[in-house]
Protein backbone atom coordinates (compact mmCIF):
# COMPACT_ATOMS: atom_id res chain seq x y z
CA UNK A 1 0.00 0.00 0.00
CA UNK A 2 1.93 2.82 -0.75
CA UNK A 3 0.97 6.89 -1.68
CA UNK A 4 2.61 9.81 -3.65
CA UNK A 5 2.66 12.99 -3.62
CA UNK A 6 2.15 15.11 -7.20
CA UNK A 7 2.59 18.73 -6.79
CA UNK A 8 0.37 21.11 -8.86
CA UNK A 9 2.96 22.68 -10.39
CA UNK A 10 4.45 19.81 -12.57
CA UNK A 11 7.89 20.93 -12.26
CA UNK A 12 8.86 18.69 -8.68
CA UNK A 13 9.43 15.10 -9.24
CA UNK A 14 6.59 12.65 -7.48
CA UNK A 15 6.83 12.11 -3.94
CA UNK A 16 6.62 8.13 -2.78
CA UNK A 17 5.44 6.65 0.47
CA UNK A 18 5.52 4.00 1.89
CA UNK A 19 2.29 4.61 3.82
CA UNK A 20 1.27 1.13 4.27
CA UNK A 21 3.62 0.65 6.39
CA UNK A 22 2.55 3.73 9.04
CA UNK A 23 0.85 1.94 12.28
CA UNK A 24 -3.07 1.30 11.36
CA UNK A 25 -5.49 3.86 13.65
CA UNK A 26 -9.47 2.84 14.72
CA UNK A 27 -11.59 4.73 13.84
CA UNK A 28 -14.12 3.09 16.16
CA UNK A 29 -14.95 0.47 18.41
CA UNK A 30 -14.87 -2.60 15.56
CA UNK A 31 -11.70 -1.31 14.14
CA UNK A 32 -10.27 -1.08 17.82
CA UNK A 33 -11.30 -4.46 18.58
CA UNK A 34 -10.27 -5.95 15.15
CA UNK A 35 -7.02 -4.40 16.12
CA UNK A 36 -6.32 -5.74 19.06
CA UNK A 37 -6.91 -8.85 17.64
CA UNK A 38 -4.43 -8.63 14.95
CA UNK A 39 -1.94 -7.28 17.69
CA UNK A 40 -2.04 -10.79 19.39
CA UNK A 41 -0.58 -11.96 16.00
CA UNK A 42 2.12 -8.91 15.47
CA UNK A 43 4.16 -6.38 17.50
CA UNK A 44 2.98 -3.66 14.94
CA UNK A 45 -0.04 -3.78 12.83
CA UNK A 46 0.40 -1.51 9.81
CA UNK A 47 -1.81 -0.04 7.31
CA UNK A 48 -0.93 -2.81 4.77
CA UNK A 49 -2.27 -5.73 6.98
CA UNK A 50 -5.57 -4.60 6.86
CA UNK A 51 -5.98 -1.91 3.42
CA UNK A 52 -4.80 -4.52 0.65
CA UNK A 53 -5.76 -7.62 -1.18
CA UNK A 54 -4.00 -9.80 1.04
CA UNK A 55 -5.03 -7.69 4.06
CA UNK A 56 -8.48 -8.64 3.59
CA UNK A 57 -7.68 -12.15 4.84
CA UNK A 58 -6.30 -10.64 8.52
CA UNK A 59 -9.78 -8.81 8.42
CA UNK A 60 -12.05 -11.10 7.76
CA UNK A 61 -10.80 -14.07 10.51
CA UNK A 62 -10.88 -11.40 12.66
CA UNK A 63 -14.77 -10.55 12.24
CA UNK A 64 -15.87 -14.00 11.87
CA UNK A 65 -13.95 -14.48 15.61
CA UNK A 66 -15.66 -11.44 16.75
CA UNK A 67 -19.37 -12.44 15.36
CA UNK A 68 -18.43 -15.90 16.58
CA UNK A 69 -18.36 -17.40 13.03
CA UNK A 70 -16.20 -19.60 11.22
CA UNK A 71 -14.75 -18.31 8.35
CA UNK A 72 -15.51 -19.98 4.91
CA UNK A 73 -13.53 -18.08 2.26
CA UNK A 74 -9.57 -18.95 2.50
CA UNK A 75 -8.73 -16.73 -0.32
CA UNK A 76 -9.30 -13.12 -1.35
CA UNK A 77 -10.83 -13.91 -4.79
CA UNK A 78 -13.17 -16.29 -2.70
CA UNK A 79 -14.43 -13.78 0.06
CA UNK A 80 -14.83 -10.63 -2.70
CA UNK A 81 -16.95 -13.00 -4.48
CA UNK A 82 -19.07 -14.11 -1.72
CA UNK A 83 -19.25 -10.58 -1.18
CA UNK A 84 -20.49 -9.07 -4.16
CA UNK A 85 -22.55 -12.04 -4.88
CA UNK A 86 -24.17 -11.16 -1.14
CA UNK A 87 -24.22 -15.04 -0.37
CA UNK A 88 -21.84 -13.99 3.05
CA UNK A 89 -23.16 -11.57 5.22
CA UNK A 90 -19.73 -11.33 7.31
CA UNK A 91 -17.76 -11.12 3.29
CA UNK A 92 -19.84 -8.13 3.02
CA UNK A 93 -19.71 -6.89 6.46
CA UNK A 94 -15.91 -7.25 5.67
CA UNK A 95 -15.93 -5.09 2.34
CA UNK A 96 -17.77 -2.38 4.10
CA UNK A 97 -15.16 -2.20 6.93
CA UNK A 98 -12.22 -2.45 4.83
CA UNK A 99 -13.41 0.35 2.68
CA UNK A 100 -14.77 2.60 5.60
CA UNK A 101 -11.14 2.08 6.98
CA UNK A 102 -9.75 2.72 3.75
CA UNK A 103 -11.69 6.27 3.95
CA UNK A 104 -10.44 6.74 7.15
CA UNK A 105 -6.64 6.19 5.80
CA UNK A 106 -7.31 8.43 2.30
CA UNK A 107 -8.77 11.53 4.53
CA UNK A 108 -5.82 11.26 7.27
CA UNK A 109 -3.37 11.25 3.90
CA UNK A 110 -4.95 13.88 1.96
CA UNK A 111 -5.16 16.56 5.41
CA UNK A 112 -1.18 15.39 5.58
CA UNK A 113 0.17 17.07 2.50
CA UNK A 114 -3.30 19.25 1.71
CA UNK A 115 -4.28 17.27 -1.08
CA UNK A 116 -6.74 18.77 -3.55
CA UNK A 117 -7.71 15.90 -4.98
CA UNK A 118 -7.05 12.12 -4.21
CA UNK A 119 -7.01 9.27 -6.47
CA UNK A 120 -6.89 5.65 -5.59
CA UNK A 121 -5.33 2.85 -7.91
CA UNK A 122 -4.22 -0.27 -8.13
CA UNK A 123 -5.89 -3.34 -8.53
CA UNK A 124 -8.20 -4.20 -5.24
CA UNK A 125 -9.62 -1.17 -6.14
CA UNK A 126 -11.42 -2.32 -9.00
CA UNK A 127 -12.58 -5.37 -7.73
CA UNK A 128 -14.04 -3.73 -4.37
CA UNK A 129 -15.58 -0.78 -6.40
CA UNK A 130 -19.15 -1.39 -5.99
CA UNK A 131 -18.55 -1.25 -1.81
CA UNK A 132 -16.25 2.10 -2.23
CA UNK A 133 -19.15 3.72 -4.11
CA UNK A 134 -21.60 2.76 -1.31
CA UNK A 135 -20.94 5.69 0.71
CA UNK A 136 -19.24 4.10 3.73
CA UNK A 137 -15.31 5.31 2.08
CA UNK A 138 -16.83 8.76 1.49
CA UNK A 139 -18.32 8.97 5.32
CA UNK A 140 -14.99 8.09 6.50
CA UNK A 141 -13.22 10.08 4.91
CA UNK A 142 -14.55 13.27 5.79
CA UNK A 143 -14.87 12.19 9.25
CA UNK A 144 -12.23 14.58 9.89
CA UNK A 145 -13.57 17.10 12.92
CA UNK A 146 -13.15 20.39 12.16
CA UNK A 147 -11.48 19.90 8.59
CA UNK A 148 -14.32 18.22 7.14
CA UNK A 149 -15.56 20.89 4.84
CA UNK A 150 -12.07 21.13 3.62
CA UNK A 151 -12.10 17.80 3.08
CA UNK A 152 -15.68 18.06 1.44
CA UNK A 153 -13.98 20.29 -1.29
CA UNK A 154 -11.60 17.27 -2.30
CA UNK A 155 -12.75 15.17 -5.00
CA UNK A 156 -11.81 11.19 -4.47
CA UNK A 157 -11.49 9.47 -8.09
CA UNK A 158 -11.05 5.49 -8.67
CA UNK A 159 -8.16 4.93 -11.38
CA UNK A 160 -8.92 2.49 -13.83
CA UNK A 161 -5.95 1.32 -16.10
CA UNK A 162 -4.45 -1.74 -15.92
CA UNK A 163 -1.18 -1.48 -16.93
CA UNK A 164 -0.58 1.59 -13.99
CA UNK A 165 3.22 -0.12 -13.28
CA UNK A 166 4.03 -0.38 -16.62
CA UNK A 167 2.84 3.15 -17.55
CA UNK A 168 5.09 4.38 -13.89
CA UNK A 169 8.13 2.58 -15.48
CA UNK A 170 7.82 3.87 -19.23
CA UNK A 171 7.71 7.57 -17.93
CA UNK A 172 10.41 7.01 -15.35
CA UNK A 173 12.56 5.72 -18.08
CA UNK A 174 11.30 8.28 -21.04
CA UNK A 175 12.23 11.06 -18.12
CA UNK A 176 15.43 9.47 -17.57
CA UNK A 177 16.76 8.65 -20.96
CA UNK A 178 18.28 11.61 -23.02
CA UNK A 179 16.21 12.52 -26.67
Amino acid sequence: LGAALRFADGERPVLASEIGHAALGAGNALELQVLGKLLQRWPHVDNERVLSGSGLMNLYPCLCELRGATPQWTSTEALIGAARSGEDPLAVETLQVFCAWLGSLAGDAAIAVGARSVYLAGGISAHVQDFLADGRFRERFLNKGVLTDVLRQVPVWRVEHGQLGVLGAAVWHAARTPA
